[in-house]
């Protein structure tokens, strides 16, 4: 299987990566990240760097079986209201969007 990773910096995503690389049912994990995770390193990997506040700019998502996310921020990290909801729904929606119009069947959410 393929999957795309959304939010693989974090502590949740951090944790995902690692135990979809491990899992011999995936073949490719393909990573979407603001920036480069540290210390990663597999031939499955495939890590696409995105300025998510400029979706026009997006290369076209790959297919994959499932999009896993663990995207969020805090009130606090974000520094407001509008940019929690931009990182916590409208980076999540777009992605979401895109996935569906490539055909991606799963969508996995981790929120709090």
């Amino acid at each position: 299987m393929k999957a795309i990773l959304l939010g693989a910096t974090g502590a949740v995503g951090r944790d995902l990566v690692h135990q979809l690389l491990q899992d011999d049912r995936f073949t490719e994990l393909y990573l979407l990240v603001r920036r480069i995770p540290e210390g990663l390193r597999s031939p499955k990997l495939r890590i696409e760097i995105l300025d998510f506040d400029q979706p026009d700019q997006w290369p076209e998502l790959p297919e994959a079986d499932v999009l896993f996310s663990s995207l969020g921020t805090t009130l606090r990290g974000a520094g407001s209201q509008a940019a929690q909801y931009r990182v916590d729904y409208g980076y999540q929606y777009e992605v979401a969007h895109r996935a569906a119009a490539r055909g991606v069947p799963h969508y996995v959410l981790v929120s709090s």
